[in-house]
């Protein structure tokens, strides 16, 4: 999973080494181009990009690496900011908690911050 499409060179080269990838981000404009680049790129039946608004509905999926762009966070409140992380790895608390992050067991997922 690679949030922000400020990352894309890292989830093209997720996605080019036969993994699966799921590209997030807010804009619609900038996920098109992500589409494009990877159709381009011969690999979009491994790419996938979805317009999601952060802190709202988040796909259910168990990823097992999570790139994430840090200026997609920027907006957020400092709070939910220390939270993303967190709520990434943590496993699902009830069938009702549709909002979390990922439903990836503690210490399977990896997170890696993109540079600034």
């Amino acid at each position: 999973m690679v949030i922000g499409a400020a990352a894309l060179p890292a989830a093209l080269f997720i996605a080019a080494h036969d993994a699966e990838v799921f590209l997030l981000d807010q804009d619609l404009a900038t996920i098109e181009g992500a589409e494009s680049r990877a159709v381009t790129e011969q690999l979009a039946g491994r790419f996938q990009a979805l317009v999601v608004t952060f802190g709202g509905w988040f796909p259910d999926v168990s990823p097992s690496v999570v790139v994430i762009d840090p200026a997609v966070l920027a907006p957020a409140r400092p709070r939910d900011r220390a939270r993303c992380p967190r709520a990434l790895r943590a496993p699902p608390s009830s069938a009702a908690q549709t909002n979390r992050r990922s439903n990836c067991p503690p210490g399977r997922c990896h997170i890696a911050w993109r540079p600034p």
